[in-house]
């Protein structure tokens, strides 16, 4: 019978560096501040592109605009969903270190471990999918990437983007 278990080194069982890690250096440095920043900047250009759109009638650029915003849109949403598994953990950690004065958490609660698995998932997929939904719903992008990649998507002659050079 082989069991796998894993043990906490001297420095992650240190309160100050646990509170200093998770909540200050994971937190809002990797999360918080991120989404922040996205959601502002996005916001942002969110904004000025539905007021370029509203001045003038809606033409092919303006089309493309509001299609890009909501990819900007989308892009923070998924950023946002698949980083609440990972900050529920943390934030465990966090009020059990408050509560209870140490990190040792034994056992480790079931729940934990399922959400670790989904956080780890979630956020390799929140990694990779930026460039599928880009591709997905702008056909620009698309027949610019595989012009790039001097691969021929069948769709077109692409004159547009030979004028590039």
């Amino acid at each position: 019978d082989c069991q796998l278990t894993l043990c906490a080194t001297e420095l992650r069982q240190n309160l100050s560096y646990c509170r200093d890690y998770i909540l200050i250096g994971n937190f809002l440095v990797m999360v918080l501040f991120p989404l922040l920043l996205l959601g502002l900047l996005n916001g942002h250009i969110y904004h000025v592109l539905s007021q370029s759109s509203r001045r003038s009638s809606i033409k092919g650029r303006d089309k493309r605009d509001q299609r890009i915003a909501t990819i900007l849109v989308t892009i923070v949403i998924i950023f946002g969903c698949c980083n609440i598994p990972r900050v529920t953990i943390n934030l465990f950690e966090v009020f059990h270190l408050a509560v209870e004065g140490t990190m040792e958490i034994t056992p480790w609660p079931a729940w934990c471990e399922v959400v670790s698995i989904i956080s780890t998932i979630l956020l390799v997929f929140n990694s990779s999918i930026n460039i599928i939904i880009y591709c997905w719903k702008d056909k620009t992008f698309r027949d610019l990437l595989y012009y790039k990649l001097g691969i021929s998507n069948g769709i077109g002659n692409g004159d547009y983007l030979h004028n590039e050079r």
